[in-house]
């Protein structure tokens, strides 16, 4: 009997040799593409792409345009390792003709994944382009909407269908719950969660996709400079976008990147941010206010979008917003106006509804901060009495639902218009406001 038995193993071990060698054995085991290709911010002369794949051991990229041909044999970092088998990866490739329409290939292990993918590059051929913008994304399952008016993802299965050049987030992309955010491999797992549904895999494939964090993907609600995990929250975020750069020496994500003649500066109200209502208390903090203070100081882009987790522009909130750091949002308003910095455009999110803002001075131009908010997100149905100041209020511009908005850039040069839109959740749209560039002059 024990021969026997013997005999038997020996055959079982001889048999699983002769699977590894049949190709679809051999396929069985390679790694998956659970997400994307998704590009990052638009760039003229190189491409930022993000994938999430699991238990892959070896990835070739393969960027191609008639003769042109970039291989790329992706290596992975020592701080991309996996998590429950998945990797996230993020790769910019440079070297791009503006001219020319690009292919995206991917191998994962051997085995063709992704071929032909159309990479989208800016256009060459005229200077008029949109992008959506919206945050607040959290996702709940169907029993919640007997208590909360919560939409699902389906929204961005519409979104997917709407004409523009890239997705502008201004934050709560997705929502940590209680725990995720006490362990990397937690934060890791949530952002995994958020990108395999299937409705935001297909919205991610869309378009390209950029944008900066507000607190639910930063750490706890409301939280700020103390949070513990930040230096886990700031990797995680890294991995799992494509944006231009995250932050200086190591602190903080903010960035900034030019697309056509705009220029957009994508900043971080988290990583930095002390306590609201305290004296002296600062939301980008001094390194952060610095670096913005000199990239708009020395952009020439007619429409300069300074993209904010939270309001910037209201100066009344019953909630969180840059209005309860006082002196250092008055610095950045007296900077506007002492360094002439025209053309200035806030957008906004985090208040899970939608409203245009605008503050008017003598010193200085109508001053807009564009709310968006929420993408799939319990909505504020009405609007807080207090908050109704009369001051900042664009009328009939609160919308309660569900919703997105798009920023067009439109007309000749020196003779541009910036069109606001805001849409439901059927991509039916709710309101219009045009701005003329020499609107915002001094």
């Amino acid at each position: 009997m024990y021969y026997l038995q013997s005999f038997r193993s020996i055959i079982y071990i001889l048999g699983a040799i002769c699977l590894l060698f049949l190709p679809g054995f051999q396929t069985l085991l390679s790694g998956t593409l659970e997400s994307g290709p998704m590009q990052g911010y638009p760039s003229e002369n190189s491409v930022s792409i993000w994938v999430l794949v699991k238990d892959c051991e070896q990835m070739n990229w393969i960027i191609r345009s008639g003769e042109q041909r970039i291989d790329l044999k992706v290596e992975f970092e020592a701080d991309e390792q996996p998590v429950d088998g998945y990797r996230s990866i993020s790769r910019e490739i440079e070297g791009l003709n503006p001219n020319k329409q690009y292919k995206l290939d991917i191998s994962l292990d051997g085995e063709m994944v992704v071929q032909g993918k159309e990479l989208i590059m800016p256009s060459q051929t005229s200077p008029d382009f949109s992008f959506l913008v919206g945050s607040c994304a959290d996702y709940h399952k169907a029993t919640t909407k007997a208590i909360l008016p919560v939409g699902s993802y389906d929204i961005f299965r519409r979104m997917s269908r709407v004409e523009a050049d890239f997705m502008l987030w201004t934050g709560d992309h997705l929502y940590y719950k209680k725990d995720d955010w006490n362990s990397y491999e937690n934060m890791f797992r949530k952002f995994v969660e958020m990108r395999t549904k299937d409705q935001m895999k297909q919205f991610l494939t869309a378009m390209p996709q950029v944008g900066t964090w507000d607190d639910h993907e930063y750490g706890p609600d409301n939280s700020g400079k103390s949070f513990e995990g930040k230096q886990d929250a700031r990797k995680i975020y890294s991995q799992f976008w494509g944006n231009p750069y995250y932050g200086e020496n190591d602190q903080g994500i903010y960035s900034n990147f030019t697309h056509q003649d705009c220029e957009f500066f994508l900043t971080d109200v988290r990583y930095f941010r002390d306590v609201q209502d305290q004296p002296g208390c600062k939301m980008l903090g001094d390194q952060q206010m610095d670096w913005l203070k000199k990239v708009l100081k020395s952009s020439r882009a007619t429409f300069k979008f300074v993209v904010v987790g939270t309001q910037a522009i209201n100066t009344y909130t019953v909630s969180e917003g840059y209005c309860r750091y006082p002196e250092e949002r008055q610095q950045l308003l007296d900077y506007i106006k002492e360094a002439e910095i025209e053309g200035v455009i806030f957008l906004s999110g985090d208040r899970h509804f939608a409203e245009l803002y605008r503050l008017k001075s003598e010193e200085c131009y109508p001053l807009y901060d564009f709310t968006s908010s929420p993408l799939s997100s319990f909505s504020k149905v009405t609007p807080w009495r207090k908050e109704r100041d009369g001051v900042t209020n664009v009328p009939d511009t609160f919308y309660g639902r569900q919703n997105f908005g798009k920023v067009s850039v439109i007309g000749p040069i020196g003779k541009r218009k910036c069109k606001l839109e805001l849409f439901d959740n059927k991509n039916k749209q709710i309101w219009e406001i045009m701005i003329d560039e020499r609107s915002l002059k001094f």
